[in-house]
């Protein structure tokens, strides 16, 4: 009854198991492999103690025999054991052939999926018409706001900007717009 603290710990209970108890690691497939190298490590400590209550029933016997025995027994128990261990290990390791799965979509139902698929036709036929580049140059951004005054350079600063070929808008900054860019205001 002495020392009952330290023998809450002597459970002999693999370290990472005590990880489980808390509800944001417990995983239901982790409880198997706990409770299966538990018992591996209950297993080991019951031949330990066979083998002390051997030792004390007959201590003047062949000592040199005795002890091959028990080690032969616990390394071929270590051995059964840690065989196990990799053969539950492979159970996770899976082999590729490298050849690209079918896309997946997180849609709910049969009408988000028609959506979808209309939205991704809309996107292709968008992407495959092209506009010359002396045309797409040529344009410049459109704003709602009347150019130069406060709101359209405070609601939509690029509406200077040109579009490119490829699309994206094209903006012109001089060191004039920018203002006091000293490192001391920059700093500030």
């Amino acid at each position: 009854m002495r020392g009952l603290y330290r023998n809450t710990r002597n459970n002999h209970a693999p370290f990472w198991g005590k990880k489980l108890m808390a509800p944001a690691w417990y995983k239901e497939d982790k409880m198997p492999k706990f409770f299966d190298q538990w018992n591996t490590r209950l297993g080991l400590e019951s031949i330990k103690m066979r083998h002390m209550l051997e030792e004390y029933s007959s201590p003047d016997k062949d000592d040199q025999k005795r002890l091959a025995s028990q080690k032969a027994e616990i390394q071929a128990y270590i051995g059964k054991s840690q065989a196990h261990e990799k053969a539950r290990g492979m159970k996770d390791v899976y082999i590729t052939d490298h050849t690209r799965k079918q896309e997946r979509f997180n849609t709910l139902n049969a009408g988000e999926d028609q959506d979808f698929f209309k939205y991704a036709q809309s996107v292709a036929e968008f992407n495959a018409t092209s506009t010359t580049p002396e045309t797409s140059t040529q344009l410049e951004y459109s704003s709602k706001y009347k150019r130069g005054s406060l709101a359209q350079r405070m609601f939509d600063p690029l509406a200077s900007a040109k579009r490119l070929s490829n699309g994206t808008l094209f903006v012109e900054v001089n060191e004039a717009e920018l203002g006091d860019i000293s490192e001391d205001r920059l700093r500030k």
